[in-house]
């Protein structure tokens, strides 16, 4: 007689590869097993499908964009320029290590949906890029990209400024736009930097931009989208659905 657990194995092992130790789909697939008697003739039980975890690689792609949102779409892996390409969808934020990168000139582009404003008085992290030899707010190369959701001082809702620090030097922009984001919608976002200047821009129009004392400098590139290395100062936007990662120089 067939046992169930050999029926159960094959949605058994997809569950525990899915899973990490103590999350709840690798105790559900525990206490299946456990109530399996090998003489068991009864049908196997059917998993259900269970979202992924927090942060994890979304299997659903971006939701299209409604009528009348932006009908900008992101240029193809090979463009030229482009040294690093993710076509992929990703929950909640993406970060990654460029080593490849080299100089002090390059963009960012990627596409996000699904943010919106919460109507509190905090900043939201867009985008923060560093040199891998220090990958943090302390290091002497890095540009970040940061949004304001309400601000006591009536800014904008939304506002986009720009910060960062280049060779050592500190340099910042004001907070400028005014970005009150459908989350129906997907935009595209592109971080340019070079010749002593950075810019910001949301569907190709300027959002905000900062000169600079010196160019900044990377040697390799760790980048955060939607989060930074402090995050918890500063959250990500939510509901983001990022896609579709571009650097390039």
């Amino acid at each position: 007689m067939v046992s169930c657990f050999d029926k159960c194995r094959g949605d058994l092992i997809k569950h525990f590869s899915r899973y990490p130790i103590r999350s709840p789909g690798f105790f559900l697939a525990i206490l299946v097993l456990m109530g399996c008697s090998l003489d068991d003739p009864s049908p196997p039980p059917v998993f259900p499908e269970l979202p992924p975890p927090p942060g994890a690689f979304a299997t659903t792609p971006v939701p299209p964009s409604q009528p009348g949102s932006s009908s900008a779409s992101i240029s193809s892996c090979s463009q030229s320029g482009v040294i690093f390409c993710d076509p992929g969808t990703y929950l909640g934020g993406f970060t990654a290590t460029i080593p490849q990168f080299r100089g002090s000139s390059g963009f960012l582009q990627y596409n996000i949906t699904g943010i919106f404003l919460e109507g509190k008085v905090q900043d939201n992290s867009v985008a923060f890029l560093a040199d891998p030899s220090d990958p943090s707010f302390a290091g002497p190369n890095w540009i970040y990209l940061k949004g304001v959701d309400v601000s006591p001082s009536g800014l904008p809702p939304g506002a986009w400024k720009i910060k960062c620090r280049a060779q050592g030097t500190n340099n910042e922009g004001p907070f400028m736009g005014s970005n009150n984001f459908d989350p129906n919608q997907t935009y595209v976002v592109r971080v340019e930097w070079g010749n002593r200047r950075v810019q910001a821009l949301v569907d190709g129009e300027v959002i905000t931009s900062a000169n600079l004392l010196a160019d900044v400098v990377f040697n390799g590139l760790s980048l955060w989208i939607n989060e930074t290395p402090r995050s918890n100062l500063e959250p990500p936007y939510p509901g983001a659905v990022i896609s579709n990662i571009l650097v390039g120089q």
